[in-house]
């Protein structure tokens, strides 16, 4: 949704998605067009947060026990209490219906909203299918269900979200193994430390014992055992590190 507002702007000339950090970088068509992408982000429910020049991710302030966990928990044990009543065949009928609209008021409230949102966009994802179902299911009189239906959906979203963060988390860690800087055979014949983007194509790049190897290379001389820093799995492999000459991979 975000893409298909975005592109159809003039005002902006270029998008560029980080999905591991989930940051949106923009280039917009001129110096004033910076806020006409943030008021369309924010009228399709994705309000942005500027970022400063060099700052990587954006800081997400954690939501209160209430607004998080605690509202799907009382979600769940309204609807629970619903299918009770329900099985139980309480009367009259309407209390179980309030039951379950507080399921859903307390599960589901994000759901509808950003169900409501892609609506109006005509874009129909997986909540505005969700918002349509549950609303199907209350119209023709099937309260708990509905109820449960909301409350299992959104504890699958919390799962998906936790996992997601988690994988990220190990990637994050995984980037983090290889070093920043290498060591660059200069001109004069000296050895440099400079950063590893700026490590050109076809310099020499001096790997000694023990050190990580910063980047993909081709080997000129030297051996000995060495761990790439990116592999998945850490095993130790006699190499020839000792000067690598960088390739176009990286």
């Amino acid at each position: 949704m975000i893409r298909a507002k975005l592109e159809s702007m003039p005002e902006v000339n270029g998008l560029a998605f980080n999905l591991l950090e989930r940051i949106l970088t923009v280039k917009p068509a001129s110096s004033d067009s910076l806020s006409a992408v943030i008021d369309a982000l924010t009228a399709i429910g994705f309000p942005p947060e500027l970022l400063a020049v060099g700052q990587a991710t954006a800081v997400v302030p954690e939501a209160s026990y209430l607004k998080g966990y605690g509202r799907l928990a009382l979600g769940g044990l309204c609807a629970l209490l619903a299918e009770v009543l329900h099985f139980m065949a309480v009367k009259p009928e309407w209390i179980i219906l309030v039951v379950a609209l507080l399921a859903v008021f307390f599960s589901g409230f994000a759901t509808y909203k950003k169900g409501w949102i892609a609506l109006k966009h005509l874009d129909f994802n997986i909540n505005a299918l969700m918002a349509i179902a549950v609303t199907g299911a209350m119209l023709i009189g099937e309260w708990p269900e509905a109820a449960m239906v909301m409350v299992l959906f959104t504890l699958a979203e919390v799962i998906e979200s936790k996992s997601l963060e988690r994988a990220r988390n190990a990637i994050r860690k995984l980037m983090a193994l290889a070093p920043d800087n290498a060591m660059v055979k200069d001109p004069n014949g000296g050895w440099v430390e400079c950063a590893v983007s700026e490590v050109q194509v076809g310099q020499v790049v001096r790997i000694r014992p023990g050190e990580k190897i910063p980047l993909d290379g081709e080997i000129i001389s030297g051996s000995g055992p060495s761990i790439r820093p990116l592999s998945p799995v850490r095993v130790c492999r006699w190499k020839k590190p000792w000067g690598t000459r960088r390739s176009p991979g990286r």
